[in-house]
């Protein structure tokens, strides 16, 4: 009588198919984890690079903004124009001491501003880019502005007299919205800003920050 001998070494068809099952399964969960962990780690970069524009704006606008006030006869010299900007944001605009002479003094005989005005670049301090002509008699340069464009961009203008663009410098980008508002003596200034960016699948990504400004030159 002839034995009959089976090869058990193989798979059966069966077998191979729940194996490809089970290799398909952990692909798909690593696969998934690997989109869960990128997407976490791009909105978290993203994230970082907003905060970083909005700190910009803000380490800019303070510095310059808290010279302001009010001059001797007690006129603010902080002007708010409410949802003029781009998006319906607001555009800010002041002046504040100058030195518009070589060895000028920005303060006058009674211990009052003595010119108000804007430098031509931030962080100036002299009068070679205080006024173009060191000349107190006439200050080229008067207003400092901020406010936003389409490019979503912060701009930082400085303004002559008829509020004609002398100099224009982007300050910080993905900024849609800038909000200004004096408080009731007009000694603090809140600012309000919000940063935006798109990330994948056409998702914005948004944040925000608030900074209260006390002026030091308001009455």
């Amino acid at each position: 009588m002839m034995k009959k001998y089976t090869d058990r070494n193989g798979f059966t068809l069966i077998e191979a198919m729940v194996v490809v099952a089970m290799l398909s399964f952990l692909l798909a969960a690593t696969y998934g984890t690997f989109l869960s962990g990128q997407s976490i780690w791009t909105k978290t970069d993203n994230t970082i690079g907003l905060d970083e524009h909005l700190a910009k704006a803000v380490s800019r606008i303070t510095p310059e903004l808290r010279q302001s006030g009010h001059d001797a006869k007690g006129k603010f010299q902080v002007w708010i124009d409410s949802k003029t900007g781009v998006g319906e944001s607001d555009v800010l605009r002041f002046s504040i001491p100058v030195i518009c002479e070589n060895n000028g003094n920005p303060v006058d005989a009674n211990g009052d501003t003595a010119h108000w005005g804007a430098p031509l670049t931030w962080g100036c301090t002299k009068a070679s880019c205080m006024d173009e002509n060191n000349n107190c008699d006439t200050i080229e340069y008067k207003y400092i502005q901020y406010l936003l464009n389409e490019k979503h961009y912060l701009l930082r203008r400085i303004l002559d007299f008829s509020e004609n663009t002398v100099r224009e410098d982007i300050i910080a980008e993905n900024i849609i919205d800038m909000r200004v508002e004096p408080n009731f003596d007009q000694r603090i200034v809140k600012l309000h800003f919000t940063a935006q960016k798109e990330t994948g699948k056409k998702q914005n990504l948004k944040q925000e920050m608030d900074i209260n400004i006390r002026l030091r030159n308001a009455q």
